[in-house]
């Protein structure tokens, strides 16, 4: 009888013990094991995962939207090229290069010196015809900028020139005629293919072209 409640109690100790190492093990689980389970497992998940690309170029595109609005164009100007030249990969190419298009257009149409432009000096014998021939810019370019109303010239007279002399690349991919000057992003300009009419090489015989009329 006595060695009966003895392995009665022999086997309480043993579920006992069993019980405690069972909770034990929990406990352990919930307080140690899995959190740093969980944690193991988001760093594995993070080292999948691709790292986030920085945009350099949209934190210059802010820069110039910056000098944009305060006024100051040339810096504006300045940073845009800097985009469109360095992080062609950035979000803000496209809207660069329009903008920067935009800017280069008003600059090369105003009655302002700016970059590429030069002061010239009419002398005995010019024509309207000659200074563009001579300067490599058209008639029509020379009148407009300067406000000229007639082809009479005086000695004497001042006109503001620029040199027209373009790169001019048709891109079918993404329907775009694009100037380059200087080896620089000048404008783009949208196109669209004609119906029926397939892509395929062609040669300007004129550099004479019109936009608008």
């Amino acid at each position: 009888m006595f060695r009966a409640h003895l392995k009665l109690v022999a086997a309480f100790l043993v579920l006992g013990i069993v019980a405690a190492s069972v909770v034990g093990m929990v406990y352990a689980w919930r307080n140690y094991l899995e959190p740093s389970f969980q944690a193991r497992q988001e760093i594995l998940d993070l080292e999948k995962q691709a790292p986030k690309r920085i945009d350099v170029g949209n934190r210059v595109f802010l820069e110039a939207m910056e000098h944009m609005n305060a006024g100051d164009v040339v810096a504006a100007h300045k940073k845009l090229s800097q985009l469109v030249t360095t992080y062609d990969d950035s979000e803000s190419y496209a809207d660069s290069r329009r903008i920067l298009g935009e800017i280069n257009m008003d600059q090369l149409l105003s009655d302002v010196r700016t970059a590429g432009k030069i002061d010239y000096e009419v002398v005995s014998g010019d024509s309207l015809n000659r200074i563009a021939s001579r300067q490599k810019t058209t008639v029509d370019y020379i009148m407009l900028v300067n406000g000229l109303s007639g082809l009479t010239l005086q000695r004497g007279d001042r006109l503001l020139v620029s040199e027209l002399d373009f790169k001019v690349t048709v891109n079918l991919g993404d329907e775009t005629l694009r100037l380059e000057k200087d080896d620089k992003a000048f404008k783009d300009y949208p196109i669209q293919l004609a119906r029926g009419v397939r892509p395929t090489d062609r040669k300007l015989e004129s550099r004479s072209a019109f936009h608008d009329g």
